[in-house]
């Protein structure tokens, strides 16, 4: 609190800013750049503007909670997994002595959410273009810097938040309606032949999930008259079961979908229909 200059009554803009970068390095499944990070506070933050303007320095980052956060090799994490453990601590837990810092106390589930919805906060701010047919997929991390973070992350991300959650429900649902999202799959699976099989496999089994979430508001969307329920129960299995068996899971997936969903899909390009042969 020295550090920080508030209380837990009245908690200062250093402690808010502090608890935004705790709970973006402990919802990182791995370590965090600099410019992840301060993208990740960013993004959370940002209310009206570019996102750019809402970024933290690197010397704020340590000036807002140097205290429990060190920096190897230019990635950033807790000083001691000691650490973790006490501040992902569920506030019942928290010693009477520990009240006067427990402000900086990160819910782990509610840190997926916020960290999820700045993904999405993101990717709607930039163009993606057409991965597949525009040859423009190998620029996109340069241009982007927050971008490889959130094309990696942001499944993993929903994976932890809590599905139940209406804003991330919505989101998910208004998202996989996008362009945004065909072109970050289209980004994948062009930079599949660049990537650990075991990444692109697990990338693409999350984001399958996370299509399954949302089977029901994109039949309500596309007014597909279907039994769904035996429809999503059965490519959820499918898509399971060929990722075990298979591998070739996306191409699989978009296989046994309706081609009235497809043909529904204005922001699929030509070169994702191709690659999964609608």
């Amino acid at each position: 609190m020295t550090r920080t200059k508030g209380s837990l009554a009245k908690p200062s803009i250093s402690m808010k800013r502090a608890r935004y970068v705790l709970s973006s390095v402990l919802a990182c499944p791995e370590l965090m750049t600099g410019e992840d990070l301060r993208y990740a506070y960013a993004t959370q933050v940002n209310v009206n503007g570019t996102i750019e303007n809402d970024r933290i320095t690197i010397e704020g980052i340590m000036d807002a909670c140097g205290d429990f956060v060190r920096v190897t090799e230019g990635r950033y994490h807790t000083i001691h997994a000691s650490a973790s453990d006490f501040l992902t601590r569920p506030k019942d837990e928290w010693e009477s002595e520990d009240m006067n810092i427990s402000y900086f106390q990160v819910n782990l589930v509610e840190a997926q959410k916020s960290m999820s919805l700045a993904c999405f906060k993101y990717i709607k701010c930039i163009d993606l273009g057409y991965p597949l047919t525009d040859g423009g997929a190998s620029s996109l991390s340069s241009r982007y810097t927050f971008f490889s973070y959130v094309a990696r992350y942001l499944p993993l991300h929903l994976a932890e938040a809590p599905r139940e959650n209406h804003q991330v429900r919505i989101e998910t649902s208004k998202f996989v309606k996008t362009h945004q999202f065909c072109a970050l799959i289209e980004y994948i699976l062009a930079t599949s032949q660049n990537s650990l099989p075991n990444d692109f496999l697990g990338s693409m089994y999350y984001w399958g999930e996370i299509f399954a979430w949302t089977w029901m508001e994109l039949v309500r969307a596309f007014h597909l008259e279907l039994d769904w329920n035996w429809i999503a129960e059965k490519e959820t299995w499918a898509f399971k079961t060929n990722i075990t068996n298979h591998g070739s899971l996306w191409h699989f997936s978009f296989q046994q979908m309706p081609k009235d969903w497809l043909n529904n899909r204005p922001g699929l390009s030509q070169g994702l229909r191709a690659t999964i042969g609608a």
